[in-house]
């Protein structure tokens, strides 16, 4: 059940979609999700962390990289990974599902 109704795509966006198709379900999901939406996740939150912490300061060189690089880094391109698969699924269920119709 979707909480909107979907809506037929424009001959523009079946296009596009074509186009993401034809480059494949790896590069759409590095490109989309990982750097996509887990760098700029992790870059969004870590700044956001940074201020909250220091205010308009720069943070001093050793409190940054365990806890915010080392440890946020991979967790935030792991989420990016899984948005993107998650995403082809929605983009093209048929091609998850086998169904080709």
């Amino acid at each position: 059940m979707s909480l909107f109704k979907p809506t037929r795509l424009t001959p523009k966006q079946i296009e596009q979609r074509k186009e993401l198709q034809a480059k494949g379900r790896m590069h759409f999901v590095l490109y989309r999700g990982v750097l996509g939406w887990g760098v700029s996740c992790f870059i969004a939150t870590t700044l956001w962390g940074w201020h909250h912490k220091y205010g308009w300061h720069l943070p001093p060189v050793h409190e940054i990289w365990l806890p915010d690089i080392v440890i946020g880094l991979p967790i935030w391109l792991l989420a990016g990974y899984w948005w993107g698969a998650w995403m082809w699924k929605r983009y093209f269920p048929s091609t998850v599902t086998g169904d080709y119709k």
